[in-house]
């Protein structure tokens, strides 16, 4: 028996990822807690997988990084976060992003095994992106919250709170200007999180529509593709703007059409004749990009830096001097954090939010954390760009799609430096399952992974 017979194992994820990806919120929020019905969905995904006993696909350095995540993830953090509210708050979704959400990645390769579930994920992906992109735009034409539906779009508890949309960080003022506006959040309830998911799924799906030659797909996949570009600066995520302009710059460089290369500059100029036109959008998509300060992140990350490696018992510190040292190289190499005091001072990662997400991923899984991240993600990456270097003298649907992928993934890494909400579902999700489709369209390329067995 194999894999690619199983149809219904593969219906369901593809369910599991149109869900993730139109209602990641629905559901409700319990102490703080999301229990969303996305993720329950994810861990039956999960649970039906094993229980096939599927062969997943795990390189010994995911072995390594798996167990090292979920060793400093789950261990000690639980005894230095004060309580399990507090760990589950703080810890757990970064936990589940690192750690959880990668098993998508080999069950993607499991799963899109031929061409033909190839083509209806895609046909999926790009029908849940003009499904959020209108609902935004509902929100952008009706108000935000007379388009909220409870459960649905929003968690039921969020959507009682009468100014939820300000507590979530979404509406935004600038000096000089009376007015102040709301990003466009869609079902996901913060722009900056909207925009970094669209950046990721926008260029699979914009390959898809440059590579295509079905008309019904080109229909499809181009709705997709300019609905997306001309949403991302109403998310008033001016990381958004950048990933998408890195994304675009290096989806143009490997295109050998001219006719796709005209396209590209088509969509881009897109963007900004959105954008220029409102003297509040310009301002803050475009000049407030170049404050110095890059609006107060640099000094997050200070303040942060400060509270980190502090000894796990302050007192007697004084007499014990040469134990705080040790104790903080222990900390930098393995992201122990906010021990002893420092964890008091913080209470909550998001009281002290820092975007960049490598120095994030560097505060709890420390430098070995960082460095097995770059080994795993740069491992699949260079897969794929190894095939793009020899495939794209020969470009056709599955060599574009790799583009496509890749180039997501690549602006999405970019994006990171300066707004990388990973530890927000869906974001992780929609990460690893990038990984994975890479990798499931060099591998039907190549046909060597074609039978997994169960």
């Amino acid at each position: 028996m194999y894999a690619q017979t199983d149809k219904n194992l593969y219906r369901f994820f593809v369910v599991v990822a149109a869900f993730m990806l139109v209602f990641p919120k629905a559901g409700d929020t319990i102490n703080g807690i999301p229990l969303t019905a996305a993720n329950m969905l994810l861990g039956i995904l999960i649970l039906w997988v094993i229980s096939k006993r599927v062969r997943l696909e795990i390189p010994i350095t995911d072995r390594v990084y798996l167990l090292y995540m979920s060793l400093v993830l789950l261990i000690p953090w639980a005894f230095s976060a004060g309580n399990i509210t507090a760990y589950v708050k703080t810890v757990m979704p970064l936990f589940v992003s690192l750690a959880v959400y990668y098993w998508v990645k080999p069950v993607t390769q499991a799963l899109v095994t031929n061409r033909r579930r190839l083509d209806i994920l895609m046909r999926v992906l790009a029908v849940s992106v003009i499904v959020i992109v209108l609902y935004g735009a509902a929100q952008k034409l009706f108000g935000h919250y007379e388009t909220i539906i409870p459960g649905i779009t929003m968690s039921f508890s969020d959507a009682g709170i009468p100014d939820v949309f300000y507590q979530k960080k979404n509406l935004v003022g600038l000096p000089g200007f009376s007015e102040t506006v709301h990003k466009v959040t869609s079902t996901y309830q913060n722009g900056n999180l909207f925009g970094a998911v669209l950046v990721m799924l926008m260029f699979p799906i914009t390959a898809a529509f440059l590579h295509a030659r079905d008309l019904n797909d080109k229909i499809i996949y181009g709705t997709a593709t300019v609905l997306a570009f001309a949403i991302i600066p109403f998310t008033l995520a001016r990381s958004a703007l950048f990933g998408a302009l890195i994304g675009a710059g290096m989806l143009f460089l490997m295109q050998r059409d001219r006719r796709n290369k005209i396209i590209l500059v088509f969509l881009v100029l897109l963007m900004f004749a959105v954008t220029l036109p409102s003297p509040f959008m310009r301002t803050r998509m475009i000049m407030s990009f170049f404050d110095p300060s890059m609006n107060g992140r640099i000094e997050r990350m200070v303040t942060v830096s400060s509270l980190v490696s502090e000894p796990v018992s302050q007192a007697g510190a004084e007499e014990n001097n040469n134990l705080i040292e040790p104790g903080k190289v222990v900390s930098r190499l393995f992201g122990f954090g906010f021990a002893g005091e420092g964890a008091k001072k913080v209470k909550s990662f998001w009281d002290l939010y820092t975007e960049n997400m490598y120095f994030t991923s560097y505060i709890f899984t420390g430098l070995a954390g960082v460095l097995l991240f770059a080994a795993v993600v740069g491992r699949s990456l260079f897969v794929i760009f190894q095939y793009l270097r020899n495939g794209l003298a020969r470009i056709n649907i599955l060599t574009g799609l790799a583009a496509g992928v890749f180039c997501g993934l690549a602006a999405f890494l970019c994006q990171a430096f300066i707004e990388g909400p990973l530890s927000l579902p869906p974001t992780g999700f929609v990460f690893w399952f990038l990984l994975g489709l890479g990798h499931s369209v060099v591998n039907l390329e190549f046909r060597n992974s074609w039978v997994v067995r169960i």
